[in-house]
């Protein structure tokens, strides 16, 4: 080391240490710069801490440094057998464009918000914003949007969702230098029950009915099943789908009946409100009519009657008979079919001590019911030859 006589004298000889040392900052360098001594020396040396260069110029760029730090740089000037006094100087490097933050990620999330957190990277230049942009899309629907805003804290509420929606958020960081790439993290909002389901429309067919409905407006979820209901003035009946279809068949109903059908879909959160109510009037033939008989025979003539039925599927209109004859003294029989609106047709012509048997079935506008079957036979009178049947 040069002893402070050494240093004195190589002063007074006009060797010295750098004069006016200058420091211009960089995002990882610092370049340096001074103006020799009166006697310029053979090198200089440069050192930052504990990095030591020679330099043989009177500027040098030091690389490799950390933003936003501050250094201490000391330059010396070398001569043959002595060095100057160090000049002191110091420098802090520039912000630096930030890295993305190390990571994100969603909690406290409900059916219409979320908490996003996000923490920084660890650097040693100052994060004063964040910028935060999310997108969403509703599962359930074609639904989709973004937003965008700016936080100087470490999390943010995103509200105002809709249940079952995916949000992907992209966090960026800022420094004086500006933001830096962003770290994205995404999750999902919680389901809720659906809306009322829409029945559009409801078929009766042999003795079931079939059910079609469109899905609820606010599906709010995925729908795992469909409950249809199926109530009367004396009994409910359910019956559950899956939640893939849009279509039940309700086997092995009453007949002239009025139900009402009522349909609600469920999601993981629990089933939704029902469907408004539909009304269907279950229609079918009517009952056979309550009996029926023979009045007025005599030897070529009866007159066969009925009892309306007691028919809750509307009105009966007609009524069709078919009759079959077998004369009894001989092989000769035949068959015929009348259509009445009265409760009573007359049949004429009959050959003597003969059997008619009779079928009488009433019919709405849904078609003919099942038969009521009577029977008996005209008077005996050995006068009689007439074969010729006619109904009248």
């Amino acid at each position: 080391m040069t002893s402070p006589d050494s240093l004195l004298d190589c002063q007074q000889r006009g060797r010295g240490p750098p004069q006016n040392v200058t420091v211009r900052p960089g995002v990882t360098s610092l370049t340096v710069s001074w103006d020799p001594p009166d006697e310029p020396p053979l090198y200089y040396t440069v050192t930052v801490g504990s990095d030591t260069q020679v330099i043989y110029g009177t500027s040098v760029i030091i690389n490799n440094l950390q933003p936003c730090t501050a250094y201490i740089i000391s330059v010396v000037s070398v001569y043959q057998d002595e060095e100057s006094l160090p000049t002191y100087s110091s420098g802090k490097t520039l912000d630096s464009v930030p890295p993305p933050p190390q990571s994100c990620w969603f909690d406290d999330i409900t059916s219409t918000a979320m908490m996003l957190y996000w923490q920084d990277a660890d650097i040693n230049c100052a994060i004063t914003n964040h910028n935060i942009s999310w997108s969403w899309d509703v599962l359930w629907s074609d639904e989709a949007g973004s937003g965008v805003d700016t936080n100087t804290g470490y999390h943010m509420r995103l509200r105002d969702l809709s249940p079952y929606t995916n949000v992907t958020a992209e966090v960026a960081s800022y420094t004086d230098a500006g933001y830096g790439p962003s770290t994205s993290c995404w999750n999902v909002t919680s389901q809720e029950i659906p809306g009322p389901v829409v029945i559009t429309n409801i078929t009766w067919s042999d003795q079931s009915l079939y059910v079609t409905w469109s899905p609820p407006e606010e599906e709010n979820g995925v729908i795992l099943e469909y409950s249809i209901n199926i109530m009367n003035e004396d009994d409910t009946e359910l019956v559950t789908v899956d939640g893939t279809t849009n279509e039940a068949a309700i086997t092995d109903l009453q007949q002239c009946v009025s139900y009402d059908v009522t349909v609600e879909a469920a999601t993981e959160a629990g089933w939704g409100p029902p469907s408004d109510v539909y009304n269907i009037f279950t229609n079918g033939p009517p009952s056979p009519p309550d009996k029926c008989w023979f009045s007025d025979i005599t030897y070529n003539k009866m007159v066969i009657n009925w009892v309306a039925p007691d028919s809750q599927c509307g009105v009966v209109n007609i009524y069709r008979i078919n009759w079959w004859w077998d004369v009894l003294w001989s092989d000769e029989q035949g068959s015929n079919e009348t259509l009445s609106k009265e409760t009573s047709i007359t049949l004429t012509n009959l050959p003597s001590y003969t059997n008619v048997t009779a079928d009488v079935a009433a019919a709405t506008d849904t078609g003919f019911g099942p038969t009521t079957t009577c029977w008996n036979v005209t008077s005996p009178d050995k006068m009689y030859k007439n074969k010729n049947i006619q109904d009248v």
